[in-house]
């Protein structure tokens, strides 16, 4: 019992760190520093990778971030192959017809 209430708190705590370096990040795009928001998104991606693992859908938004911040960036290869390895992990996880993945399809169309 005290291990599930210790899991659950370390969960509790490591959502909210992402969920801060995202904020972040927006708060850099809105303000045009791309290069500020990109080490957020990296950092951001990095701990969802480390807690969720590359499908989990935590890891695919920050990565269709990342992708966007290279949009931003004016690198549109490294913008399209990240969306397209979203778009994949998304079909993976949550399969074809799910909001997200069709989001993700989206957003590589736009890239």
């Amino acid at each position: 019992m005290l291990a599930t209430r210790l899991l659950r708190y370390i969960n509790i705590r490591n959502e909210m760190e992402v969920a801060e370096l995202n904020r972040r990040a927006s708060q850099f795009v809105q303000l045009g520093q791309y290069s500020e928001a990109k080490k957020s998104i990296l950092e951001a991606l990095e701990k969802t990778k480390e807690d969720y693992g590359t499908y989990h859908p935590a890891y695919l938004a920050a990565k269709c971030n990342l992708a966007l911040i290279h949009k931003y960036l004016g690198d549109y290869n490294q913008s399209v192959e990240l969306y397209k390895e979203a778009y994949q992990g998304y079909v993976k996880s949550l399969g074809e017809e799910h909001k997200s993945t069709l989001i993700a399809l989206q957003n590589l169309g736009n890239a």
